[in-house]
């Protein structure tokens, strides 16, 4: 019986030291798990921020297309605003050039007519002062007519007058005045004059005035 007793007592600690020892292993294996476990929870700890952190940065660079985006349709539109000014500023240039070159043509014309009627103010004046000069040679008397010592021969001229018609006179049609009546008209080569412009053709009839070798005018 002892021996009996003592076999089974040194397989008991024999069984006990296996359970110490296959515990101890099984701590070990535990402790491996957890720790393995706790890095595996880091990591996924770790990739779920990087997840989020993709995530942000993906839609943060969403955001910044859809700007990018909105940028360029406004830039799209400033340019086709651009171009139409560019087009009008044109049309402008090209009507306000037409419009300087006609009113330099005009001034040119201007200028032209301008001086056309100082030539003709001048030829005029010219005229007048001869027509002046002419006269001034006839002396009347007291009973209109012209004194004989001043009955000389002068060159007949003939002159246009644009004027109005005017009725005539008494005295160049009374049979009692021998001053007037008397003498046929001649017509003889006029005297050189300067050019004039021919005049604007105006609603008014033409009388001419002639003076014969007397000066009297009929």
């Amino acid at each position: 019986m002892g021996q009996g007793f003592t076999a089974v007592a040194e397989q008991v600690g024999s069984l006990a030291e296996q359970s110490s020892s296959a515990t101890q292993e099984i701590a070990q294996i535990v402790a491996s798990i957890q720790t393995e476990t706790q890095e595996v929870v880091e990591s996924i700890e770790t990739g779920t921020a990087q997840v989020v952190n993709s995530t942000n940065l993906v839609e943060g660079t969403k955001r910044r297309l859809a700007e990018v985006l909105l940028k360029s349709e406004q830039i799209n539109e400033l340019m086709q605003k651009i171009s139409a000014s560019t087009a009008y500023q044109t049309e402008s240039s090209a009507a306000v050039t037409q419009l300087v070159k006609q009113a330099t043509e005009e001034s040119e014309q201007r200028s032209e007519s301008s001086g056309k009627m100082a030539q003709s103010i001048q030829a005029t004046a010219e005229i007048a002062q001869a027509l002046q000069t002419s006269v001034e040679k006839f002396k009347v008397d007291d009973e209109g007519a012209i004194a004989p010592e001043f009955r000389q021969p002068l060159p007949c001229f003939q002159l246009q007058i644009l004027a109005q018609p005017k009725a005539p006179s008494k005295a160049s049609t009374s049979p009692s005045n021998p001053t007037v009546s008397a003498l046929p008209a001649r017509t003889l080569p006029e005297p050189s004059r300067p050019s004039l412009p021919s005049p604007s053709p105006r609603p008014r009839q033409a009388s001419w005035i002639q003076t014969n070798r007397f000066g009297s005018i009929f």
